[in-house]
């Protein structure tokens, strides 16, 4: 596991981040990675039916940029505590994705965060109001190759690649499965994977 955690990191340092221009509403959301034993899991949160937009989806903790944070990392960092309890100082930030525009047009900034405890030493404080459930979803299964699909979709009058991911019961989709889909083409090398 810590030879997985640091290639990831290794990965992610030479990579070379696209950036977007500023936009008028800023967001980053976090992807946490968290060890459990031997093996790497991504938390994800499975967002409350209630809210106004992406109700019911599997998204990443994360929120909109407010002036009270340094920077789009703390914005994520801030946002994940909010929603799921992690705290900031058990969150390295380990690396940046490229910017993404949103079906909302919103800069959406995802930064990897590694946490420094294992899953059963965590104690998660969930936002009900937003957060349904999490997943802790092993890193090796988004190399299955059956479990990931692609399909075009019509989006703001234009035709876009959308990415899909099946864990149990739930589907990956959208903006959350098009950043998984960049996040381990980075790193595949990590874990002897290829992608479709």
């Amino acid at each position: 596991m810590a030879n997985d955690a640091f290639c990831i990191k290794k990965r992610l340092s030479n990579h070379k981040i696209k950036r977007l221009k500023i936009y008028k509403n800023e967001a980053a959301v976090l992807i946490p990675i968290v060890s459990n034993n031997e093996d790497l899991f991504i938390i994800f949160t499975k967002r409350s039916e209630d809210l106004p937009s992406h109700g019911g989806e599997i998204s990443f903790p994360g929120g909109m940029y407010e002036p009270i944070d340094k920077n789009l990392g703390d914005t994520a960092l801030r946002e994940t505590f909010e929603e799921i309890g992690l705290k900031k100082n058990d969150i390295e930030i380990i690396g940046r994705m490229d910017d993404q525009n949103s079906f909302h047009n919103h800069k959406v900034s995802p930064y990897i965060g590694m946490v420094s405890k294992q899953i059963n030493d965590l104690k998660f404080t969930i936002a009900k109001t937003e957060v349904t459930e999490l997943l802790f979803v092993p890193f090796k299964h988004f190399y299955i190759k059956d479990i990931q699909w692609t399909e075009k979709w019509m989006r703001n009058n234009v035709l876009k690649k959308m990415y899909f991911y099946r864990y149990k019961e739930y589907i990956i989709w959208g903006l959350t499965a098009e950043i998984v889909y960049k996040l381990t083409k980075i790193v595949s090398g990590c874990f002897g994977g290829t992608i479709c």
